[in-house]
């Protein structure tokens, strides 16, 4: 029910030899936490939140419960790296501008959808997330958010037509 290619690399990559697991996870999380941690300081950066906020804003996400939860566990790879793709995505729509900008953001929403299903989110949020604080035109802003919304309805057509089955019994998400 789920297609993610980056499961798919890792778990090949788990194959050459079955006895880096799981430390391997665990360090490939653990970089991907330290990576989401260094785009935050940097999206705090360009929005000019001052240093103390900045400061508590990044100790709070660095050790915060869900956070911890997701680098101590070993099958965590799909949230910590949406989650990176995604802030990539946000970061490269509040940094850059023009046709750098459009690409650049759809290929990271792109890719955080391709760790985890819930990354669609990276789609909507950098277009809000601009006009909302100011930086950005709401025309704008409704423009690039439509954008997204197209790109990703070509990305759900493709991958219904690259489905060749679907099986929901025993599936323990889908059970009520």
């Amino acid at each position: 029910n789920y297609w993610r290619p980056f499961d798919v690399l890792f778990g090949h990559l788990l194959g050459l030899d079955y006895r880096l697991f799981p430390f391997l996870n665990h360090l490939f999380i653990l970089l991907g936490h330290i990576l989401n941690t260094l785009l935050v300081y940097r999206i705090l950066q360009w929005y000019k939140v001052s240093r103390l906020s900045c400061n508590l804003s990044l100790v709070f996400f660095y050790l915060s419960s869900g956070i911890l939860g997701t680098v101590l566990n070993i099958d965590s790879l799909n949230q910590v790296y949406s989650l990176l793709w995604g802030l990539l995505a946000l970061y490269s729509y509040i940094s850059l501008s023009g046709y750098r900008k459009f690409l650049l953001w759809l290929l990271c929403a792109l890719l955080s959808v391709f760790s985890k299903e819930s990354g669609y989110i990276w789609f909507v949020c950098p277009p809000i997330i601009s006009w909302s604080t100011g930086k950005e035109l709401f025309s704008h802003a409704v423009r690039y958010l439509l954008y997204g919304c197209l790109v990703f309805v070509f990305y759900l057509v493709c991958r219904l037509l690259l489905t060749s089955s679907f099986h929901l019994e025993n599936n323990v998400y889908m059970d009520f």
